[in-house]
């Protein structure tokens, strides 16, 4: 299923949604919403709205989270993490060059 909205990049992995899934969290925020209700009927219907709507965002990102990072490989994470950590630590000896001789014997 390729996707057809974009929503962003989380380290390196691009996150992307098909149409349908619009849909399907529609149903469920509406079933949600539903049941709340039934549930609990003092709430007003701003509370059961938003409690059925962070409800099915959480859903979502319950299901995309494993299947996302079920695709990220450990060694390469591993690998750029260990890049990156190394250019910062050239990176602060190369500022040391750049001060006078003094200073960096600390005389």
């Amino acid at each position: 299923m390729q996707a057809q909205v974009k929503l962003g990049r989380i380290a390196g992995i691009s996150i992307g949604l098909h149409y349908s899934w619009f849909i399907i969290a529609f149903l469920i925020a509406v079933s949600l919403a539903d049941h709340f209700h039934t549930v609990t009927p003092e709430w007003s219907k701003a509370v059961v709205w938003s409690a059925a709507i962070i409800t099915g965002v959480l859903f979502f990102v319950a299901l995309i989270t494993p299947h996302e990072v079920k695709g990220v490989d450990p060694e390469r994470w591993a690998q750029t993490s260990r890049k990156v950590r190394c250019a910062r630590w050239l990176n602060s000896r190369r500022s040391r060059l750049t001060l006078p001789l003094s200073k960096r014997l600390r005389l």
